[in-house]
């Protein structure tokens, strides 16, 4: 499994709360974000079913990648 390097944003005032509990968990701060959001993530899965949780988050992934890939209109390389 590849991990990569992700940011969250948060107040000084929510980063510390976050810190603080995480210590108090015997986690680093990256940790207990990451432990905390599966939780969050897992108890509505189960509640909705994996696929009707995923599909929308994959289609819009799909959706941002396409527009990403995709030549402005006019600037699309002759010959192509």
């Amino acid at each position: 499994m590849l991990r990569k390097k992700r940011t969250f944003r948060a107040s000084d005032t929510e980063y510390q709360i976050i810190q603080a509990q995480a210590k108090a968990n015997g986690r680093s701060v990256s940790e207990f974000v990451r432990f905390s959001a599966l939780a969050d993530a897992k108890k509505h899965i189960k509640r909705q079913g994996l696929k009707e949780v995923l599909k929308p988050l994959v289609l819009e992934l799909i959706q941002e990648r396409v527009l990403e890939q995709s030549p402005e209109r006019g600037n699309a390389t002759e010959g192509k």
